[in-house]
């Protein structure tokens, strides 16, 4: 239904500005149907759609200007190279996302919590590229200013999102109570955020990690015992 909702104002967009005429509304409606295929796992469909978005704002914004559009669809495109893996690929663009949207901050009120999703997704890749300590450096500094953007004791999905993303971390490190605080800490907000979902994939994939994480510490206990 999104899908069909999105093509059909992306064909309409092209008519009224013309077929080949690049405008924001244009790359706004591009990265719009690339979330909906992203979120239907038509990784290939997807990715299509970011370049397209990521040529015109190029196009309109100039090949080697730092815009905040162009940040957008930078962080996009990483998000679902990361996804097929191709994480030197997906490291590029998150990288020139983050440092495009930390040098155009003072044109966009709400920049930062674009600069915090990069930072995660950037501690997602450098895990999966075994950077572990660089990784850790990543999330923590995603999960310390999505803090400062919502407040301490708030309660909010990117917040939680860091906490997942620490967690699986330090699970890969070997801190089983470090990644069992996390997780912990990710579940209760995702219960907290879908309260009336109490079947949430969010809720769903904490809930298993900490899980795992609880059936290891009894396994070295018994072991040590």
């Amino acid at each position: 239904m999104a899908e069909s909702q999105y093509r059909a104002s992306l064909d309409m967009k092209r008519r009224i500005y013309g077929e080949d005429v690049v405008h924001p509304n244009i790359a706004a409606s591009l990265l719009k149907l690339g979330l909906t295929l992203q979120l239907k796992e038509d990784l290939e469909g997807a990715e299509s759609q970011y370049r397209a978005s990521l040529g015109i704002n190029r196009r309109i914004h100039g090949e080697d200007v730092d815009h905040p559009s162009t940040a957008a669809s930078l962080h996009s495109l990483g998000v679902i190279l990361q996804l097929k893996g191709d994480l030197e690929g997906a490291e590029s663009q998150c990288q020139a996302s983050l440092e495009m949207n930390s040098a155009t901050s003072s044109l966009k009120v709400d920049a930062q919590p674009e600069i915090a999703a990069s930072l995660r997704e950037l501690g997602v890749i450098l895990q999966r590229k075994g950077d572990l300590d660089g990784a850790e450096s990543q999330c923590r500094s995603s999960l310390a200013m999505n803090r400062q953007i919502h407040g301490e004791d708030a309660v909010h999905s990117d917040i939680a999102l860091s906490l997942h993303a620490l967690g699986a971390i330090l699970h890969k490190k070997g801190d089983l109570d470090g990644a069992e605080s996390q997780y912990r800490a990710s579940l209760e907000m995702n219960r907290r955020i879908h309260v009336e979902h109490a079947d949430h994939p969010s809720i769903a994939a904490s809930s298993h990690l900490l899980g795992e994480i609880l059936q290891l510490k009894e396994e070295l206990e018994g072991a040590g015992a």
